[in-house]
């Protein structure tokens, strides 16, 4: 066996014994040759392909994966809501918002803090907006995660309808909030800020951060729209001042939740201190505010 592999190697080694041999060796090395070019050819035009067509090859195993998706995320705050009727810090021991007023609250038609009708229906519209300006495909992959509070999952369910998806909406009270409890389960972290740390930051951001608008201006302004309640006008309330714990005191408490009643009465089309009117030009409607006082 040593003696027949040996002769083996001998010829195919040793030079060809006649022209007929070299010609069929020449034409044998050429099939070759032209078959390695081939395959290279081959791979060079699926290789374009592939990055024409979006794929993408992963280094170093030059493997090429299917075209990459698009990831996109939008993070949208609740609806436009009702307000609670609790006057947080204001005067003391004077809690219901109907003693900051001589009108009457917004007649929202919901439960405290949750979506108005007007304010669904602008998430419907924002909805669909999305599907027709092409920022959400119609038939692309989606997920929609919310927190628990009701507001949060009615302006999921409402967003929803305005792409007309129907993928179930995914609750998660952790996600949103890690600190707090969720309804299920433990919060995912824990607070090392205690009350005097919550107190000095708020102390620095009043220093480094004015008013956008000059307050007792503001508060003026206020009541000639609401008008003044039982518990006195806003001025002798005094400026914002923070308590211990850093909680801001005064009039800025009434005139945070009268703010937010004006805007998401407004929003909702709630008649309140404002009521809206209409008039017709060139055939057109031109919606405008018209306050009350």
């Amino acid at each position: 066996m040593t003696t027949n592999t040996f002769s083996i190697g001998v010829r195919i080694l040793s030079p060809p014994s006649s022209a007929a041999d070299k010609r069929r060796r020449l034409r044998m090395f050429r099939a070759m040759g032209a078959a390695v070019v081939a395959i290279i050819l081959l791979i060079v035009v699926i290789g374009v392909y592939v990055s024409s067509s979006g794929g993408r090859c992963l280094a170093p195993s030059g493997i090429c994966t299917s075209t990459p998706t698009r990831r996109q995320v939008f993070i949208l705050r609740h609806c436009v809501r009702s307000t609670t009727t609790v006057v947080k810090y204001g005067v003391p021991h004077v809690t219901n918002a109907s003693a900051y007023t001589n009108i009457s609250l917004p007649p929202w038609g919901v439960p405290v803090e949750w979506c108005t009708p007007g304010g669904l229906a602008l998430l419907e519209g924002t909805g669909a907006y999305l599907v027709s300006s092409g920022a959400v495909p119609a038939h692309t992959s989606l997920s929609v995660v919310s927190d628990t509070v009701q507001r949060d999952v009615d302006s999921a369910n409402a967003l929803m309808r305005g792409m007309r998806r129907s993928e179930p909406v995914i609750l998660d009270a952790q996600l949103f909030d890690t600190l707090k409890k969720p309804d299920v389960g433990t919060p995912l972290c824990n607070s090392t800020e205690t009350s005097a740390d919550r107190a000095r930051a708020a102390r620095q951001r009043m220093l480094d951060t004015p008013f956008p608008a000059d307050f007792n201006h503001s508060t003026s302004l206020l009541e000639r729209l609401i008008g003044v309640g039982s518990a006195g006008p806003f001025a002798p309330m005094g400026p914002p001042t923070l308590t211990s714990d850093g909680k801001l005191t005064g009039a800025i408490g009434p005139l945070k939740l009268f703010a937010q009643n004006l805007f998401y009465s407004f929003a909702s089309n709630v008649p309140y201190a404002w009521q809206p009117s209409s008039t017709s030009s060139s055939g057109g409607s031109t919606t405008c505010v018209r306050f009350r006082r």
